[in-house]
């Protein structure tokens, strides 16, 4: 039987059954970074046959997410592959949580490149040693928003909103600003809470990192939320600092440049 897909335009509320399904499949909680880029990604219902069976998302020419109903999936391979040629797809960037899509990219030859580390709470852990006399951690407040400028440059995006929305901190010593964390709640994974930071570069090599992030896990089990957490995986100093406060690292994310399907002929190949 042959058959027959289409990909219309729309959006998460008209996926929204689908979305919530595609959420309690994955082995791992979305951090903030998956969470922006879902939020941001243009969204297609795929259709079989004229039915929904599920929905496709990318930005630009790469595919970042994509689920079939599971009544369906045996057509998942052939779907994504109508889509893939379709929309002309050049790569797939897929969360090794997301085990059908890695499933689906695996059936293709491509040029892998690694993109990241993502992390759960392993451990509760001890206060870290710090190389500062008088440590301050604290909110960060407007008035605060010039200084952290300053040291930190761009790493923030949206500075103003997250200190209105007290998702800012500071790590603070005698009137100089030693670092920086950030928290950001989870919007689909309301039980997490992504978390991260920034040394000042005078402050480098001195357990600031590590300082701020065991605050940012204690913050967030006072609120009674998971800590996660991700990295670029070419930055081995930031893995460390994560692992050093008990995160422990058990999903990747991957970009694939797609090449071409494999070809499996019908009748075996002689051994």
């Amino acid at each position: 039987m042959c058959n027959s897909f289409k990909f219309t335009e729309s959006n998460w509320k008209e996926n929204g059954i689908f979305l919530e399904d595609y959420l309690n499949q994955l082995s791992f909680p979305m951090d903030s970074y998956i969470e922006d880029h879902l939020e941001g990604a243009k969204v297609y219902t795929v259709l079989r046959d004229e039915e929904p069976i599920g929905f496709a998302a990318t930005h630009k020419e790469t595919l970042w997410f994509f689920y079939i109903r599971r009544d369906h999936v045996k057509v998942a391979q052939e779907a994504f592959e109508a889509f893939i040629k379709a929309k002309e797809i050049k790569g797939v960037y897929f969360q090794t949580s997301d085990t059908l899509l890695v499933s689906l990219t695996c059936d293709w030859e491509f040029e892998k490149f690694k993109g990241a580390y993502f992390f759960i709470d392993g451990k509760r852990v001890d206060k870290p040693n710090i190389k500062a006399e008088n440590p301050e951690f604290k909110l960060a407040k407007n008035q605060d928003i010039p200084l952290i400028l300053e040291k930190t440059g761009k790493f923030f995006d949206k500075l103003e909103e997250r200190v209105s929305n007290e998702t800012i901190f500071m790590l603070m010593e005698d009137g100089e600003l030693l670092g920086c964390g950030i928290i950001e709640y989870g919007r689909y994974f309301k039980d997490c809470c992504s978390i991260g930071m920034i040394t000042c570069k005078d402050h480098r090599q001195k357990g600031v990192g590590q300082y701020i992030l065991w605050n940012l896990k204690e913050f967030c089990y006072n609120k009674e939320l998971k800590p996660i957490a991700g990295c670029w995986y070419y930055n081995p100093l930031s893995k460390k600092t994560l692992e050093a406060v008990g995160m422990i690292s058990v999903a990747r994310g991957m970009n694939a440049k797609l090449l071409e399907r494999e070809v499996i002929p019908l009748k075996p190949m002689d051994s």
